[in-house]
């Protein structure tokens, strides 16, 4: 299993208010005892690549794939680079950064799944 921190408590200004955001890649398997022992119902998951589950203050950010995985690690690295940089970083510039991340993930995807339809039919 891998993990690291990510939000306030890595790029931002944390409060005693703030939750602590950890990132894991982990099975589904895994996820499933999770969220049982969270009360989150399987449904949550179907068709997502990842899951956020609160524990308390612990909000538990479990990717299912090593893609969302990746989007959030990288994601997490340019906010605190920016934050070296600027300072703390506000949350509406997080979720920016993590959506465009993941529109560009999507898109070459897409690309690739083209590619793969054309290559077939040649």
């Amino acid at each position: 299993m891998k993990a690291f921190i990510t939000g306030s408590y890595a790029y931002g200004s944390p409060t005693d208010k703030s939750d602590i955001d950890l990132v894991v890649l982990g099975l589904a398997e895994d996820l499933k005892t999770l969220m049982a022992v969270s009360g989150h119902s399987e449904e949550l998951y179907r068709d997502t690549q990842s899951v956020s589950l609160r524990f308390g203050k612990l909000n538990l950010l479990f990717c299912l794939s090593l893609n969302a995985y990746q989007d959030w690690y990288h994601g997490t690295e340019e906010l605190k680079g920016r934050a070296e940089r600027l300072g703390p970083r506000p949350r509406d510039e997080a979720v920016e950064v993590f959506s465009t991340l993941r529109q560009a993930r999507r898109e070459s995807e897409r690309k690739d799944e083209v590619a793969e339809e054309e290559l077939c039919f040649k």
